[in-house]
């Protein structure tokens, strides 16, 4: 009997520490998207809505849909090529493999003119680390990446508060900006 009360009351630990992680990464969410003007929201679920004429990638356990409103180069098969400007949205299960659904876990960026944490991809990696900062996010200082020649020089700063991750690359010429929604695999599930 007190076996079972101890797996009961570890399981209920486990389940709301589950959902406490789960509510703090909704209340990020919830501030990033009122500062951005995504097509959709950082942890919206999408499963009633129609992607019939969006563009899309197909993997294992993720679709990444484009915004609309974008033209996409395409390669000699059809395949989309990741150039130019353009937003994309990953959708998911969330807040674990397990738990299915579609949500949007993770938005990519690299249309200049998109309003994203309230500044766009004009503004200086500096600004988005203040930016990210106010609202909470641990941001890790710019680091210099690909100094070596093998890889583009770049920089690039990464910020991350609770389950969600910003990641703001400086190619010189432009910019990449991600966003990202940990999705736990605690049955390890393989796709």
């Amino acid at each position: 009997m007190k076996k079972i009360i101890s797996l009961a009351c570890t399981a209920l630990a486990v389940l709301l520490l589950l959902s406490s992680c789960a509510a703090q990464d909704k209340s990020t969410a919830k501030r990033i998207n009122a500062a951005s003007d995504f097509e959709f929201c950082l942890l919206e679920n999408v499963e009633e809505h129609d992607f019939g004429g969006y563009g899309a990638l197909y993997g294992f356990g993720v679709t990444k849909y484009y915004g609309k409103d974008y033209e996409l180069a395409k390669d000699e098969n059809g395949y989309i090529i990741e150039e130019g400007e353009y937003v994309s949205y990953e959708v998911t299960a969330w807040p674990d493999e397990s738990n299915g659904g579609k949500f949007v876990t993770a938005i990519y960026c690299t249309d200049m003119d998109v309003r994203v944490l309230g500044l766009t991809l004009e503004n200086s990696l500096d600004e988005f680390s203040a930016a990210l900062s106010d609202m909470g996010f641990k941001v890790k200082e710019s680091e210099q990446y690909g100094t070596d020649g093998i890889i583009k020089e770049y920089t690039a700063i990464k910020a991350e508060k609770g389950g969600i991750s910003v990641y703001i690359c400086d190619y010189g010429q432009s910019k990449t900006l991600s966003i990202r929604a940990d999705v736990s695999n605690k049955l390890g599930i393989i796709y």
